[in-house]
Parts: structure tokens; sequence; C-alpha cells
């Protein structure tokens, strides 16, 4: 049996006034027991006046997002967000029969406190199901089609078959709404903890290429070992693998929400043909293009380095966590997950050599940036009698990985290197 919505809500912003209601995800959340921060406000009457009388309350501004008539009048003050607008149609009933999903479709009377349940929200939120209002929801928002599965796997929720059925007849139309709204819906859905049950649901449904562009023209094959990979991936970062801590740490706890999101994305994608095509449907900005790209390119070239490990050289494998610098320890982990899950029986001995490879990064690349450097660009130039080029640019990281290998390295030794360099390119 559901719970009932605490007599005792009410947040002190609301109006107690006709024709005004809290809808949506702020009353099913009510309804699950939990606390919202973000409401949506339906008002039969004009939303402006109300948002202005809100932001008072809260000691924020109203913001107009938007364009008639689906503006909506935006009020943020400290944790709470409350979006003001205006009912489609005279009714709250005719509004709500034009939302996404029965258990959205929802509404808290502000002036009595009347739940209002046009469509059987209330049921289906007793059996933890989540279904379309109606088939042509989609067709009002495609967007829906993925937001079906975020909301599911946010939720725990199943999702009704005619549900499911509706949304692989119009999987197409995933191609319309625009890149950040599809990057918001599948972020929040890679942000679960347990994703990939979902993304194979996605896949089946036929929504990869609304959602990637062209990673959604891959066969079925390799759809299904694009989609191994993302579980195997998350189990790594469930694990307690010891592979970025001593024993009995989770990894997880080392990488940053944001950092894990791009890390699943990446695993659903194979080179940096793919990787551009992604990052153009997804509008992602150049600093995550760029970490989607390297994720992508350089996890094989790291899944090699574990297959020959210990026959790879020290220098090989410095040369390598430089270059890849700056998407590690993701790209071991990608590598890891890359390997296992087409051959799960060879874990144990990646384990070893991702765990060296990640010591030798922690122990050697990193704690080596944090010396100050031995020469520097200028300097260098001075020397040698050279000037701002590439070459000076190769002769610093030469200077460095040999530092890497040689701890003890001095001044004058690292010049006797440069001049060496500086004579082969001469």
């Amino acid at each position: 049996m559901m719970p009932a919505i605490p007599s005792s809500f009410r947040p002190p912003w609301l109006p107690a006034a006709e024709g005004v209601f809290l809808v949506g995800g702020c009353v099913r959340d009510l309804l699950l027991g939990r606390t919202p921060h973000d409401f949506d406000l339906v008002t039969l009457g004009e939303a402006r006046p109300l948002a202005e009388g809100i932001a008072r309350a809260l000691g924020g501004r109203p913001v107009l997002i938007g364009k008639a008539p689906f503006a909506v009048y935006r009020v943020a003050a400290g944790q709470t967000t409350v979006d003001v607008l205006k009912a489609a149609g005279e009714r709250i009933e005719e509004d709500l029969r034009r939302r996404d999903f029965t258990v959205n479709a929802l509404a808290l009377e502000a002036s009595g406190g009347r739940l209002i349940d046009p469509a059987g929200g209330m049921r289906d939120l007793a059996g933890r199901r989540l279904a379309a209002v109606s088939p042509e929801a989609f067709e009002h928002d495609p967007l829906r089609l993925l937001r079906a599965y975020r909301l599911a796997a946010q939720l725990d929720f199943t999702i009704a078959p005619e549900t499911q059925a509706a949304i692989a007849a119009r999987a197409a139309l995933l191609s319309q709404p625009a890149g950040e709204r599809v990057r918001e819906e599948l972020y929040g859905l890679l942000a679960c903890r347990r994703s990939h049950p979902r993304v194979a649901a996605c896949a089946a449904a036929g929504l990869l290429p609304g959602m990637l562009g062209a990673v959604g023209s891959s066969a079925a094959a390799a759809a299904e070992s694009r989609l191994r990979t993302l579980a195997r991936l998350e189990a790594l970062l469930e694990e307690d693998g010891g592979l970025l801590d001593p024993p009995g740490g989770k990894a997880v706890a080392e990488l940053p929400a944001g950092e894990l999101i791009r890390l699943k994305l990446a695993a659903l994608l194979r080179g940096e043909a793919e990787a551009a095509a992604a990052a153009a449907r997804l509008r992602l900005s150049r600093k995550d293009a760029a970490i989607l790209d390297g994720l992508s390119r350089l996890a094989p070239a790291a899944g090699e380095l574990l297959a020959r490990f210990p026959a790879t050289s020290p220098r090989e494998r410095y040369a390598f966590l430089r270059e890849a610098a700056p998407v590690l320890p993701g790209a071991v982990f990608l590598a890891l997950a890359l390997k296992e899950a087409e051959h799960p029986e060879a874990a144990p001995g990646l384990h070893k050599a991702a765990f060296r490879l990640l010591s030798d990064f922690r122990e050697g690349v990193l704690a080596e940036r944090r010396r100050p450097p031995l020469l520097r660009g200028d300097e260098l130039q001075r020397e040698l009698g050279i000037p701002p080029s590439r070459l000076v640019g190769r002769i610093l990281d030469e200077i460095a990985l040999e530092r890497l290998l040689r701890p003890g390295l001095s001044r004058q030794e690292a010049l006797a290197v440069a001049r060496a360099i500086a004579r082969k390119e001469a």
C-alpha cells in the first residue's frame, strides 16, 4: 500500500490559492517517502505573479525560461528550485493527461491538499511500474523515450510491456531532441550504480542511434560486446580490487561522479571516430570531448600493455603513462573491462598488471610532476642555442622520461640527453 502524503507537508512558500497545484516528480517522490528539492507548480491562472510571490517568500527572483506556451518561471534559493508554469488546458486534469508517465501525472491541490490522479499513477506507484500516459506522449516529446529508462533506473521500477512496445515503435524519434537534452538524460542513467541492464534495454529498443550517433549502426554482435564491456566496467568499479588503494579499498570511491559517467560512456564506444560522433551528438564541451577521445583511443593501448606484462620495459610503461596521464586511471579500468569482457579467465593476471601500472603512475609519474624540473624551456634554448620550437617540447619530454628511469639524474646529465637529441635532429 502506498504511503499517504504527510499531512504536515506544506512548503512555507506555497500559497493556499485556488487553481494552484504541485505536480509531477515532487508529488511522486513525496508518495515514495522521499524529500523533494525540485518542485513543479502549475496554475490555472497567470504564472508570473505566482512566481513573483514565491520568489519573495524564498528570497530569490523568478527567471523566465523558454517561450509561450511552454514558458516556465524558475525560482531558485538554496537547495530549493520551484518551476511555475501555466496549465496546459482549462482544468488540471487536462494538463496531467499530457504528461509523460502516469506516476508523474499526479497533482496535489494547494488550497485543500486533494490528490488528483486521472491516469492511474497511484496504481503504478504501488506496483513500482513506469507506464506512459499514452503512446502519443513520446511523439509530443521524443526525449521521453530515453527518460523512461533513466527514471526506471533511478526509481528501480519496471517499465510496462505496452510502454516498452511504444518506445521501440518510435525509437527513431530520439534523433530529434537537442543533444544537450539527450546528454542530461543519458548522464542521469549512467550515474546509476548498475546502469548496464537499463542501457541494454535501451539498445534492445533501438535507442542507441538517437543517443550516440554512429554507434547505433553497429551490428548486433558489436552492440553486445559494448554492453558486456559496460557491465564488466561497473563490476570492476564496485569490486574490492585494491587497484587504486591497498586491498580492501573500492575503486569507485576514487573517481569523481563526472569521471565515472564519462568512463561508462567510453565503454560503449570504439575508437576516435565513434568518440567524435558521440561528442557531436551529445554536444559535449571541448574538455569532455577530449577526455572521451583519450579514453577511447588509449584504453586499447593500455590493454595491450596489460596483456604483455611483465614483458614490457619500464621505458615503454612510463612513456605510455605520461601520454595517457590526462585520462588515468580511467583508461586502465576501461582496458581491464575491454579485455575481461571477452576473456574473463584472464582477470587475475590482468589485475596484477593493472596494479603495477597504476603504482608506476602514482609513485613515478605523479611524484615526478611534483618535483621541480631539471631544466626549463628557456634554459634549454639558451644552453643549446635553439629557438622556441616543438623540438624543445620533445627534449623536455625525453628528459622527464629519463628522470623516471633514472631518479638520480643530474642537471648535467639532463643536458647531455638534450644535446644528444638536438644533434640527432640537426
